[in-house]
């Protein structure tokens, strides 16, 4: 079984987020032309296209929730970010696995000395 590495995971949410960030960025943009064609047709057809100034002015309100959503997809994106910051921050002041284990593995070792030399003294 593979083990877990944080710095991959964060890394591929990131990723994933940006390619998110930009296809609803792409997204905003089409309706943005979508919502600016259909108040030129609305503008063309005078009386006759006010049904259609309704249809731009959803289209308008649909562009900018789409919008909205690449913006909170930005905040999320941010927050990743610093935990991504936070995280190497933190793996950088962990001391190493071979310091630690060294100082684990020698902690027996002085047990077992300081036990002969009680018995040495008991004898």
């Amino acid at each position: 079984m593979k083990g877990f590495n944080i710095n991959e995971i964060i890394g591929n949410i990131e990723t994933r987020i940006n390619d998110h960030m930009f296809v609803s960025e792409r997204i905003t943009s089409e309706i943005n032309i979508l919502a600016l064609n259909a108040t030129i047709g609305a503008a063309r057809a005078g009386d006759a296209g006010r049904g259609f100034a309704v249809v731009a002015s959803e289209v308008k309100n649909l562009a900018a929730q789409a919008a909205n959503a690449s913006k909170k997809l930005g905040v999320i994106r941010s927050s990743t970010g610093e935990l991504h910051r936070q995280f190497v921050e933190k793996e950088i002041r962990r001391p190493s696995c071979n310091s630690s284990c060294a100082i684990c593995m020698s902690a027996p070792r002085k047990f077992v000395g300081g036990r002969r030399m009680m018995r040495s003294f008991v004898v």
